[in-house]
């Protein structure tokens, strides 16, 4: 019964995510945390370990999904009926490894998330948690170029760093985006499709 419930949530975790673009890192975080989740969950029994390593993963995929479905609606693109449902499903999950472990989870630190110098980014996400993903070097190259885009029009959306960034996915350039506006070098204006963001003043 377990393994039919776990092949489901990975069929729908890979069905969810089939529609980001091949490049788009979300897509292949979240493919991969859900595998992770499966490997932990199979050997969770009697295994502390692997509890805590499963509640971590859990975690990971949970933060990763709340990031889609909130790139989703503010691209007002149809709406992607499947997070909604795996975001309850593995936070089920999670509490059942909280119970396992029988106390206050502390967090765990594996090898393969340890950041190595010049090769990981961080991106801010919703309640001030943050993901590390590879490419610091490019991040801050792009909002360089943001910041020169502003600086020659005053202002733009994110349709005119696209054109000036093609090889970028617009879900990549609006976390770009929100980074810049965390730290306040930049503004948002309007709302929507008529979205414009400027220099700081």
């Amino acid at each position: 019964m377990e393994k039919e419930r776990l092949a489901k949530l990975v069929f729908i975790t890979y069905k969810a995510t089939e529609e980001f673009p091949e490049s788009e890192p979300l897509r292949i975080y979240i493919r991969q945390k859900a595998l992770d989740v499966v490997s932990d969950y199979l050997i969770k029994q009697d295994n502390k370990a692997a509890v805590y390593s499963l509640f971590e993963n859990l975690d990971a995929l949970i933060l990763y999904l709340e990031v889609a479905e909130k790139e989703e609606a503010e691209e007002r693109t149809e709406e992607n009926i499947y997070i909604p449902v795996l975001i309850k499903e593995y936070q089920q999950m999670q509490l059942e490894a909280q119970s396992l472990m029988k106390q206050e989870p502390s967090p765990v630190t594996r090898k393969s998330d340890i950041p190595r110098t010049g090769t990981t980014g961080t991106v801010s996400i919703a309640k001030k948690r943050t993901i590390s993903v590879p490419g610091e070097e490019f991040l801050k190259a792009r909002h360089k170029k943001i910041i020169g885009i502003l600086k020659k029009r005053e202002s733009a959306q994110i349709k005119d760093f696209k054109e000036v960034m093609p090889e970028v996915t617009k879900r990549t350039l609006r976390r770009d985006v929100d980074e810049l506006l965390e730290k306040k070098l930049i503004e948002r204006k309007g709302s929507r499709n008529s979205t414009i963001y400027v220099l700081k003043k």
